[in-house]
């Protein structure tokens, strides 16, 4: 330091805890030394605060925390799966990540429910939860992970160490008026090391509609499903109103009990059995109204009809499962059975009225495998699918109708239609893959095998005597059908890039006992291609090509009339229907897991063409459709986007969706064709946010939909749905729930219809003894009525529902 242009010069000491010093010294005193001691200060750090990123990222898993997510009023996980960015529940229960299903739900890295995760979903305490996990790119079985590619998610629920190895589970009892209503339940679960166990009991005169926690949400192997007749298929009905976008519990008069049994054994690190039985009995009523309209080029025709329904469903479904699950090894076989018992009755108005009743009874059993083993880099298979499945059904109509077409002019009492169909099928496949660097070659050679018998009647009563009205009227079909196939497949797996090429030929062959004895005798091939463009860890585009032609069940081929309800008649005449599907989609997924922002779109172009047409005749209410071979395309593009995105200010979320979508058919009106369409518009928005203690949750839906003929979109309809539910924590021991629901419906053809709903909840949370009550009511407003609206090609249904009352709920829910 030059110290001849120095006056003097000021010198501080400071140390952080100790009062600071400061000396000045001239120039003169430059050069003596001097020691200094500082003292004890009580100055302290200034505040330092750390943010925990929610979410986190670690190879293709990604960690929501729970804790940063839960609200005060958050009762099961799937009150928080809900509000997670990048994650949606639908209103049937399907979980879906980045707009794609999951396709495994796993509690602890089990899979105890397999396809029926809503119950773990609406059931697990959302205080017993740790961490939710998305796995992306997951491959539930470990032999196939390097020999195929997923593009889909699984989820994991990790739980916290207080709901592990014991007891836990959630428990309600309700009573309230008016009329009398009750609503309870029991679900212990367990979830151990190596064994899980849910078991849920619930009934309830309330509306609530339980049974949808029991609804199989991502069956895997559903072409076997749906060949092998697995499912209940109701080829007869009693018309009933399309659900409105409403709570269940505004519009549903029900008496519902469901009882589940769900177990897991581990044998060992990677073998488990599983057992799983479920049990329905619902009782359900409901009084609605119809008003359809069908356009036409030169006609328009209206049918309005009142109708006073009862739904009495039987359902008892089982299975028993087991897996041996490593990278070397693969072996499942899962049998299942099922039975339904249904019985519906209406009364219905159209001119005059009607009483019909609807009986069903169905009954399924299969079984089903796989055995999958890996040697370096070739991989070995089977896999087998057996089954058998029975339905009757009956319909009957009181007092007979169409007196012209079925007895002469003659008034007749009843009206009787009986169909009776039996499925054996049995499907038989060996697997063998081999990698080689970044590819991997898989094939799959197989025969499937179906066995139908098919037998309706149209019968009469008169002086109570059942007699067939005619011959044309009945049908007796029995059809084999065999399909010879090989599927070849290509896998290319780079760090970039992915692409799956699939190539399947069927050879089939189909005939029946028609008199006019259709049959198949025919070599075919489709493709599927996948390729998918990794740019980052943020940021991926998929394309899509596939082709696929696909023959209806053997059954479908009738050559005679069928009464499918009784306002339609409907004759296939002997054809084999042959659907030809091309479908191209682009889709994009951009996602910041630290910023938690998540972003997908896609486009899907789809072009399907089926041999067969419908001409349909109006003789009154009744609609006679015949089918002739005829070349009908129908074609939709739909564009969609979402984004969605946790904001750290507001403590809460957003999420915007948009969807564009176009659709084009063909229809055969008195033996004239035209082409309709049917264009949608929507918007959705969901907004979950903080007010100090307080929370507001907002969705709206808006639609515009436009229907009509290719170049006369005349028909304009303009439905907006929102819903707020608001949260208030003044007392932390009394949390209070509001809930205003508002619809409006805007027709070309009506007035404006507004709708709006409001309920209030009380709870009062006793954290000590794990026991809340709760005081509700419900449609404080007393709405007497709900419409909705529906369109299909050229037709345009308002349905119509009579509303519970304003209705008063007391509930003691408890945890343990």
């Amino acid at each position: 330091m030059n110290q001849n242009y120095l006056d003097s010069v000021t010198i501080k000491y400071s140390l952080w805890g100790y009062k600071s010093k400061t000396f000045k010294k001239s120039k003169i005193e430059l050069n003596d030394f001097q020691f200094s001691t500082l003292e004890i200060g009580e100055e302290t750090l200034p505040e330092i605060k750390v943010k925990n990123n929610p979410i986190s990222k670690k190879g293709d898993t990604i960690n929501y925390s729970v804790k940063s997510f839960v609200k005060n009023q958050d009762q099961v996980i799937a009150d928080i799966i809900k509000r997670l960015p990048g994650i949606e529940i639908t209103e049937g229960g399907v979980i879906k990540y980045q707009g794609k299903q999951i396709n495994k739900y796993y509690i602890e890295g089990m899979n105890l429910l397999d396809d029926k995760y809503a119950l773990a979903n609406n059931n697990i305490p959302a205080n017993s939860v740790d961490q939710i996990q998305i796995l992306e790119n997951h491959q539930p079985i470990k032999a196939l992970d390097s020999f195929t590619i997923s593009n889909q998610a699984g989820i994991n629920i990790k739980l916290n160490n207080n709901a592990k190895n014991k007891i836990i589970g959630r428990g309600k009892i309700g009573i309230g008026g008016f009329p009398f209503m009750y609503e309870n339940e029991l679900v212990p679960m367990q979830f151990g090391s190596n064994h899980q166990t849910i078991v849920s009991y619930k009934n309830n005169n309330t509306g609530l509609n339980n049974e949808k926690e029991l609804d199989l949400l991502n069956s895997n192997n559903v072409s076997n499903f749906i060949k092998g007749n697995i499912f209940k298929n109701p080829i007869l009905s009693i018309p009933s109103p399309n659900i409105p976008l409403t709570s269940n519990q505004r519009f549903l008069f029900n008496n519902l009990h469901t009882l589940s049994i769900n177990n897991l054994r581990k044998i060992n690190a990677d073998s488990e059995l599983k057992f799983n039985l479920d049990f329905i009995k619902n009782l359900k009523y409901q009084n609605s109204g119809t008003n359809i309209i069908n356009f036409f080029p030169s006609d328009t025709i209206r049918i309005n009809e009142n109708q006073l329904t009862t739904k009495n469903e039987f359902l008892i479904r089982g299975s028993l499962n087991y897996i041996s699950n490593t990278k070397k090894r693969y072996y499942f076989n899962r049998l299942n059975f099922q039975a339904n018992i249904d019985k519906d009755e209406a009364s219905i108005i159209l001119k005059d009225k009607t009483d019909q009743t609807f009986f069903s009874k169905h009954f399924s059993v299969s079984n089903e495998g796989m055995f999958l083993k890996t040697n370096s880099n070739n991989l070995k298979g089977v896999s087998y699918f057996i089954s058998y499945s029975r339905m009757p059904q009956q319909l009957e109509i009181k007092p007979g109708k169409y007196n012209n077409l079925f007895n002469n002019n003659i008034p007749y009492n009843s009206l009787n239609q009986k169909v009776a169909l039996k499925t054996l099928f049995s499907n038989f496949t060996i697997t063998n893959a081999k990698k080689i660097s970044v590819f991997s070659i898989e094939n799959n050679f197989g025969i499937s095998f179906t066995t139908q018998s098919y037998q309706t009647e149209l019968l009469k009563e008169e002086l109570n005597n059942l007699t067939i009205i005619h011959d044309s009227l009945n049908n007796n079909l029995t059809g084999k059908e065999i399909n010879i196939y090989n599927y070849f497949k290509i896998n290319f797996n780079e760090k970039k890039l992915k692409i799956s090429l699939s190539i399947p030929a069927n050879y089939l062959v189909q005939h029946n006992n028609s008199q006019k004895g259709q049959s198949i005798n025919r070599l075919f091939f489709n493709y599927d291609m996948t390729m998918q463009h990794i740019m980052n860890s943020n940021f991926s585009i998929t394309l899509r090509f596939n082709s696929n032609d696909m023959y209806l069940p053997v059954y479908l081929s009738t050559e005679r009339y069928i009464l499918t309800d009784y306002r339609t008649l409907q004759n296939r005449n002997s054809i084999i229907s042959n659907l030809k599907q091309r479908k191209i989609t682009l889709s994009a997924n951009y996602k910041e897991v630290r910023k938690m922002l998540f972003i997908n779109s896609s486009i899907a172009i789809e072009n399907n063409v089926d041999n067969i047409l419908f001409n349909q005749n109006f003789a009154g209410s009744l609609v006679i459709r015949n089918a002739f071979y005829n070349l009908n395309p129908n074609k939709s593009i739909a564009f969609s986007t979402n984004i969605s995105k946790y904001i750290h200010s507001i403590n809460g979320s957003f999420a915007l969706g948009l969807i564009l979508q176009k659709k084009s058919s063909i229809q055969m009106i008195s033996n004239k064709q035209d082409e309709f369409n049917v264009k949608t518009v929507g918007i959705n928005s969901k907004i979950l946010t903080n007010i100090k203690s307080h929370s507001i949750e907002y969705t709206s839906q808006y639609q515009i939909l436009y229907s009509g003929l290719k170049n006369n979109l005349f028909n304009k309809t303009q439905i907006f749905n929102q819903t707020a539910v608001i949260h208030l924590n003044f007392l932390t021991n009394m949390p209070v729930k509001l809930i205003f629901e508002h619809s409006h419906l805007n027709q070309q053809t009506q007035a404006n219809r507004n709708f709006l709903f409001g309920d209030i909840a009380i709870r009062k949370k006793a954290v000590l003894r794990k026991m809340d009550l709760e005081l509700s009511l419900q449609n404080i407003f007393n709405v007497k009525e709900f419409e909705t609206v529906s369109f299909s090609a050229n037709t345009i249904t308002n349905n119509f529902f009579i509303l519970r009352p304003t209705q008063i709920l007391m509930k003691a829910q408890f945890t343990f």
